[in-house]
């Protein structure tokens, strides 16, 4: 599903350091996990979809992992920017 939703947007140059945000909005009655537990699976297919060069500390930065609720546009949103 990320490499999909991935091809569009431009692929960052060797090297290039990157901040990931990952916010899940969560449906009615849905719990959140861990924060933690979102982000090894999450890492790996941004690397698998070419949106990371690696998901070592030297290519990626760790913004916190955000929630809310809505029902009616449940999902996740994932943001990376350029350092």
């Amino acid at each position: 599903m990320v490499a999909h939703y991935a091809r569009p947007f431009p692929k960052p140059g060797q090297g290039d350091k990157r901040r990931v945000y990952l916010h899940i909005i969560l449906n009615k009655g849905q719990r959140a996990g861990d924060p933690d537990s979102y982000q090894k699976s999450l890492l790996d297919a941004l690397v698998h979809a070419e949106m990371l060069w690696d998901d070592n500390r030297q290519h990626v930065e760790l913004a916190p992992v955000t929630f809310s609720r809505d029902p009616k546009a449940w999902g996740s949103e994932i943001t990376l920017e350029d350092l």
